[in-house]
């Protein structure tokens, strides 16, 4: 199950973006829209062993 971790607005939209680590190790910024999450950027990959972040 990915953790998430909630940011402010990261790409300057006026809306918050939030943070995802996956569990095959990856790090995701994920958009925040008006409705529902927009698209994701892959920011870290292979970051294994963390059981938090934040």
């Amino acid at each position: 199950m990915p953790r998430f971790l909630a940011v402010p607005d990261v790409n300057a939209d006026g809306i918050p973006d939030l943070y995802a680590h996956m569990s095959g190790g990856s790090v995701r910024l994920c958009f925040g829209g008006r409705t529902a999450i927009g698209g994701y950027s892959t920011v870290i990959s292979g970051w294994t062993g963390k059981l938090a972040f934040g």
